[in-house]
């Protein structure tokens, strides 16, 4: 494929696995200073594992404290 400059691009299938990934989900977003940011992504080097394995361990506590299910 071919961008507007006539040179040629590669498709990224790791996208395309991404998309597959996320059927059937919904995106929860918020506002947070850069530090909290910075913060959660040098945890997610650290242990070496994603922001998104992290948010998603820390509903799980949410959900846990609360008295609520497990979701994931």
């Amino acid at each position: 494929m071919a961008n507007k400059f006539g040179t040629a691009i590669e498709l990224n299938s790791t996208r395309s696995g991404r998309a597959r990934q996320r059927q059937g989900t919904r995106h929860i977003g918020g506002h947070f200073p850069p530090e909290t940011v910075k913060q959660l992504r040098l945890i997610a080097v650290e242990e070496d594992t994603t922001s998104q394995a992290l948010l998603e361990e820390a509903l799980e506590l949410l959900f846990q404290s609360r008295g609520k299910r497990p979701v994931g």
